[in-house]
């Protein structure tokens, strides 16, 4: 049902052709800006069913992203190398243990595994070999834990594609089996090789470049909204000015105009006013 406009005329009938215009709000007159896009995402996008519900792969995919995200990070990197560094003190003060070790058997035995050497006749030595064994091995568990973690952030083939990815793996799998599997001398000396981990400082450097180059990112985006918006409050000022501008320039033709009237009305005048005198002149002339 369309709103109608009456007629100019009080008695005759309102116009049924011509609908009534709604009178522009404040909103509707402001300039339109242009927001740049932030690359966020809107949940529920591209879902097949149209209902905007999340679908289970899109669930999976982003659950996926989130923990690559976070396994990537910062801080997740120093973590990390702060593990390593903590278990490759502990590999030394193990080895360090074992050349004061006075207990039955030697911390050093050659025939024994590592974990047939925590036993001793002596009871403090007993506490310092099992925990700085098992110390060691709860941490290289975690490692475990890590790779499990990077696999399913990444993807089982994106994660065998990076040969750093694999040397990481395999350097950890080693350290265990170096831990568990061999005669306690050999295990103890063997137990640096979690050492080699620590080329995850090129990692590490990868993070804080991406860290960086997101953050300027995410600065030159904002700068870029917040000009944005500067140059929309801009033109709207323009418009009001070129709008003020006009109005004024109306005036003042009319104001003009009117001056111009006046002038030719004075003119007028005084030519009529000279005229007669010339006349009256030359009659009084005349009857002289």
């Amino acid at each position: 049902m369309t709103l109608q406009r009456p007629s100019q005329d009080s008695g005759s009938a309102p116009s049924d052709d011509v609908p009534l215009q709604r009178k522009m709000s404040f909103r509707d007159r402001l300039p339109t800006v242009r927001m740049p896009s932030l690359g966020i995402r809107k949940p529920f996008q591209n879902s097949p069913n149209g209902k905007g519900a999340p679908t289970s792969a899109g669930r999976g995919t982003s659950v996926q992203s989130r923990m690559k995200l976070n396994m990537d990070t910062r801080r997740m990197n120093w973590i990390v190398l702060g593990l390593i560094l903590l278990d490759f003190l502990t590999a030394q003060a193990a080895v360090y243990e074992s050349v004061f070790d006075t207990a039955d058997p030697p911390a050093m035995n050659k025939e024994l595994y590592i974990a047939s050497t925590l036993k001793t006749n002596i009871p403090h030595f007993t506490t310092a070999r099992t925990f700085l064994f098992a110390f060691s091995l709860g941490l290289r568990i975690l490692f475990v834990f890590e790779i499990l973690l990077r696999v399913i952030s990444s993807g089982p083939l994106n994660y065998i594609r990076s040969p750093c990815s694999i040397l990481d793996a395999a350097i950890v799998i080693a350290s265990i089996v170096v831990h568990t599997a061999l005669p306690a001398r050999e295990s103890l000396l063997a137990n640096n090789i979690i050492f080699l981990r620590f080329g995850r400082v090129y990692a590490l450097m990868e993070a804080v470049k991406w860290d960086i180059v997101t953050r300027t990112k995410k600065d030159v985006e904002i700068m870029r909204r917040e000009w944005d918006e500067e140059m929309g409050v801009q033109r709207q000022r323009t418009r009001t000015l070129k709008r003020q501008l006009s109005e004024h320039k109306t005036k003042l033709k009319v104001l003009t105009g009117d001056m111009g009237v006046m002038d030719a009305e004075n003119e007028r005048q005084v030519a009529r006013s000279t005229s007669t005198k010339s006349k009256r002149a030359n009659y009084d002339f005349l009857n002289e």
